[in-house]
């Protein structure tokens, strides 16, 4: 009796566990958020300022990498819970132990930064400023994870003060509402249909994107609302269901990956020399509308090379270097962290008073890019060890159910549960 899962002569690092190289694209994605965030509020007046500020406000598409590499783990993490459909390999408790892990994970540091902002600073510090007042007036929605739809809903970026800032938080909000639903999607499809719900996830986000941005132009519309961002995370899914899949679909995807990323990227490239992120420009309006299943895209086979590729590749080797895999390690701390902090970046980091020592805006910006980002892996640092990984100790009472290869009928391997999130 063949097993539904490929012989382990042929099994893929990323069916096994825990693999180094995806840390590192995770701290791609954090140093890219980053770049934009520390770059995006300086006026630069010299033509090599302005083309880096483009470059700079590129650093968006950090979430979108996000969103693609979650995808692609939480659905692997699911499918080897569920096993063979149900069968061989699969945890009895499927539900409990994947929502306590999140619940480890995510919420320590999430509601416990909004019980300091709006429970314990409040009381040292009263909100008196206009701005404070009005995020606490809806806290609501951030102790909901509808942050995107309160912004949605405002047409701004509401979420701002010269306290704190929350408007990032969306992108949780859009994970978070992920994590809910999937789990029971992945639970009642057979792998099939699971395959193909998440194939057509990709023209129907992009239907909807153009429709909404089309009905309502703002781009905050197609940006944050949960429906329009799905096909990301849903694309990372299926290549989780082809890293678990027979047939020589998946080595030769593996070797073209590389291709069909840059040739997925490479229409982004004019988009983005044509947009100027403040107008709805028709590249700005193609960006929102067809940029974002083009990341989906690009990232996916670039997460794809990255799970399935031997140790040597350059792609795996360059993920692999230390700083990468920390940044990718502390990334969630580093995410939530950056962002309420924004204000104060600007006040310990001063690019104008960089700008006098130096005598020139665009190093003075790198300047404040480089300590505002050492202070951000500090904090996420400090986070980790001081916070986090207090709660994640307690991951061990709900560990997934190892699950047994079988190939004609014997058992010939043990995949140990998938760690790292």
């Amino acid at each position: 009796m063949k097993s539904s899962i490929h012989n382990p002569a042929r099994s893929e690092p990323a069916a096994a566990g825990h693999v180094p190289a995806l840390d590192g694209v995770r701290g791609v994605a954090i140093l890219l958020v980053l770049l934009i965030h520390f770059s995006m509020d300086t006026l630069f007046l010299s033509p090599a300022g302005v083309l880096y500020s483009r470059f700079a406000f590129a650093g968006w598409i950090g979430v979108d990498l996000f969103f693609v590499l979650s995808g692609f783990l939480i659905t692997g993490i699911l499918l080897d819970a569920k096993g063979d459909d149900h069968r061989r390999g699969a945890d009895p408790h499927y539900f409990r132990n994947f929502y306590a892990r999140r619940t480890l994970r995510i919420f320590p540091l999430y509601y416990g930064s909004l019980a300091f902002l709006f429970i314990i600073l409040p009381r040292i510090r009263p909100f008196t400023h206009p701005d404070l007042r009005r995020i606490a007036e809806h806290q609501a929605w951030l102790w909901l994870y509808a942050t995107n739809i309160l912004i949605f809903v405002k047409q701004e970026w509401f979420l701002m003060s010269n306290w704190f800032v929350l408007n990032p938080f969306w992108s949780l909000a859009v994970e978070e509402h992920f994590y809910l639903l999937w789990p029971l999607v992945v639970f009642l499809l057979p792998r099939k249909w699971l395959f193909r719900l998440c194939l057509a996830t990709l023209p129907a986000c992009l239907v909807l994107r153009y429709a909404t941005a089309s009905l309502w132009p703002p781009y905050l519309n197609t940006a944050l609302l949960t429906p329009c961002r799905i096909d990301s995370l849903c694309f990372g899914g299926l290549l989780a269901l082809l890293v678990r899949s027979h047939g020589a679909t998946l080595p030769a995807l593996r070797r073209a990956a590389p291709s069909l990323a840059a040739v997925s990227f490479l229409p982004l490239v004019f988009l983005f020399s044509q947009a100027d992120g403040t107008k709805m420009t028709p590249a700005d309006f193609w960006i929102q509308v067809v940029g974002h299943s083009l990341l989906a895209l690009c990232f996916g086979f670039l997460v794809l090379a990255a799970a399935t590729s031997p140790p040597r590749h350059p792609l795996v080797r360059f993920l692999s270097i230390p700083f990468l895999r920390s940044c990718g390690k502390y990334s969630y701390a580093m995410y939530v962290l950056h962002s309420i902090f924004l204000p104060w970046y600007a006040r310990f980091f001063p690019v104008d008073l960089y700008w006098q020592i130096l005598g020139h805006q665009l190093p003075a910006v790198w300047l404040h890019l480089a300590f505002s980002t050492a202070a951000t892996f500090a904090l996420g640092w400090l986070s980790w060890h001081l916070y986090e990984k207090h709660f994640l100790k307690l991951k061990r009472f709900f560990i997934p159910r190892r699950t047994v290869l079988v190939d004609d009928g014997a058992p010939v391997a043990v995949l140990l549960p998938t760690t790292g999130l």
